[in-house]
């Protein structure tokens, strides 16, 4: 959880957005969601999943459709 909220405070700096700003935020998020109880957590997971199974697949495909003479060779190789 930590590498996580890490990298995307990163990634948030390099756009502008301070560090603080971006721990602050998440922080609030995960109070917010902790002091509603299981209730609250398994409403945010079952909206949050689907989304990021969507977006997933998403950039998953979208890596393949952009390169398919790297996903061929990757096929050789793994088939020799």
């Amino acid at each position: 959880s930590s590498l996580q909220s890490n990298t995307l405070a990163n990634i948030l700096a390099i756009e502008g957005v301070p560090l603080w700003i971006t721990g602050l935020a998440l922080a609030a998020l995960v109070f917010f969601t902790l002091i509603g109880g299981a209730k609250r957590v398994g409403d945010l997971a079952s909206t949050l999943v689907p989304i990021m199974f969507f977006l997933y697949v998403s950039f998953a495909l979208s890596i393949l459709i952009a390169s398919p003479r790297a996903v061929a060779q990757a096929f050789t190789l793994i088939f020799s």
